[in-house]
């Protein structure tokens, strides 16, 4: 029987015991394959920390995507928004206010946590705003989460007073190349919504092979840095028509070990959701498909499936809104 390497185990027990993961660490357990002895022990180690990080409870949070207008700001290689691609089309398409208004009610009486509003990094700014005031409006305990493109503090301070409490923001691996977006726009952003008192979920997303070791530990490292309160770990699901339809990538098995990493960074002291126990339904349109209803034809699960899900793997689901978002 294949035996797990002896400086693994000891790199885990040391995060099992408190001490956060280092950078010479991180590098080693870069180098761990899936379906391995050592790839086992991170899993466990993954589970451990994340359960006790949030005393075992898991959620749901509903998302709405309600533009599939084509966006250039971004341009990003890997989105079936971006103008580059052309993955949709001549496809110019807005939800209307009583359809995002009648998809929030929903999540809410289905027992969603939190709702995600979602636009794309060109959408008016104005408008989306009247948006989320009007969900607030109409479900005043329905904690809101933002994902929009980059903002700095005014338009952050705007986005909390008009009822949001959260925004979901990623930093992509090769945001200035992959993207047109420095990366240091992206950290801005975050630290803008701190300082209006919003929360942040974050992600480190396109982990992918192109990237060395070296690279996806500085990214981490920074992510783990920035005093996010849900961090998250992913690489790419291809869409047909975008540039990087074809890139390679690593399976979702050998991801889970950069989840690993990334859980041993932070610890359990914070950031209590991330891969293992947070999770969106979603409903509209979304960058990881081509379709404008994602939940009929495309990507999007419900919210009853994944609270299934979560209770068949013995995590607690709280049914309603977040005390936490």
């Amino acid at each position: 029987m294949e035996k797990p390497s002896s400086d693994v185990l000891r790199i885990v027990d040391e995060c099992l015991s408190g001490t956060l993961l280092s950078h010479d660490d991180a590098l080693r357990l870069c180098e761990v394959e899936a379906y391995t002895a050592d790839y086992y022990v991170l899993k466990y180690a993954l589970h451990r920390m994340a359960y006790e990080a949030s005393n075992g409870v898991a959620e749901i949070h509903g998302q709405i995507g309600i533009d599939a207008n084509p966006c250039a700001t971004g341009d990003c290689e890997f989105c079936s928004f971006a103008v580059m691609n052309g993955a949709r089309p001549n496809e110019k398409h807005e939800m209307p206010l009583d359809t995002i208004l009648s998809y929030a009610r929903k999540y809410y009486d289905s027992g969603a946590n939190c709702l995600t509003i979602m636009i794309t990094a060109d959408y008016n700014w104005d408008q989306f705003l009247s948006y989320v005031e009007a969900v607030h409006a109409a479900l005043p305990d329905f904690p809101i989460m933002g994902n929009m493109g980059d903002m700095d503090e005014k338009m952050a301070a705007e986005l909390k007073a008009a009822g949001a409490g959260s925004i979901y923001h990623a930093i992509r691996m090769g945001e200035g190349t992959i993207t047109r977006i420095p990366r240091e726009t992206r950290v801005k952003t975050i630290e803008a919504a701190h300082a209006a008192g919003l929360k942040v979920a974050t992600c480190n997303e396109m982990i992918l092979p192109r990237f060395s070791y070296e690279e996806v530990i500085d990214q981490l490292e920074l992510s783990a840095s920035l005093g996010c309160e849900a961090g998250f770990t992913t690489g790419m699901i291809p869409v047909p028509g975008t540039k990087m339809y074809d890139a390679e990538r690593y399976s979702w098995t050998r991801g889970e070990v950069f989840s690993a990493i990334f859980r041993m960074m932070v610890g359990t002291k914070r950031m209590p959701f991330g891969n293992e126990n947070m999770e969106w339904a979603e409903v509209g349109t979304n960058p990881r498909d081509d379709k404008l209803e994602t939940e009929k034809d495309g990507l999007g699960m419900s919210v009853y499936k994944l609270q299934l899900e979560y209770e068949n793997k013995e995590w607690t689901v709280v049914h309603g809104p977040s005390q936490y978002w």
